[in-house]
């Protein structure tokens, strides 16, 4: 029986994937901040991605991918700072059998699926770890899915809301 050929196309950044591996996981950066009124907790949420991929100049066959994320919460939507901010900065390094496909059409894509993933549950403990630090309710933030983000060059055909809700939204600080 011959073997069917697939007519799907393994894209640059699978390919890379499949080449590669995490040798390092570093929170390299974060910092937490709170304005919290007496009473209703903000209920305002909203999440940020911003995600940088490089070469490592050091090493001949490593890449880093560097994601910065940003949680805010705020009372009203024309508020100029934020009632909570949490922020992190998050280091992946990948080693590589094969550097030539780490191409700048394979490294991005690569930055914004997998490695993404790789540190979004650091980054949902964080988060849920500082703001109870905070004490506050602690904040649940969802589960990764595709389409979470939306890159900046493109406009949206109708608002999208993404609420991320505290553990018990009922609370209230007194």
């Amino acid at each position: 029986m011959a073997k069917r050929k697939s007519s799907t196309r393994i894209s640059p950044a699978d390919k890379l994937a499949k080449v590669s591996g995490l040798v390092d996981f570093r929170l390299v950066e974060a910092h937490c901040k709170q304005t919290v009124k007496v009473g209703p907790l903000p209920q305002r949420t909203g999440l940020s991605a911003q995600i940088e991929t490089q070469l490592a100049p050091d090493a001949p066959n490593l890449f880093r991918v560097v994601i910065a994320l940003t949680f805010v919460a705020n009372y009203e939507e024309d508020s100029t700072e934020p009632a909570i901010l949490v922020n992190a900065k998050f280091q992946l390094t990948f080693e590589t059998k094969r550097i030539d496909l780490a191409t700048k059409e394979a490294l991005a894509p690569f930055g914004e699926n997998l490695a993404l993933f790789i540190a979004w549950p650091y980054w949902r403990e964080h988060v849920n770890n500082v703001t109870a630090r905070m004490s506050l309710p602690p904040f649940v933030i969802p589960l990764l899915q595709r389409g979470l983000f939306q890159k900046e060059d493109e406009t949206p055909s109708k608002p999208q809301k993404k609420k991320i809700t505290a553990a018990s939204e009922k609370k209230r600080l007194v």
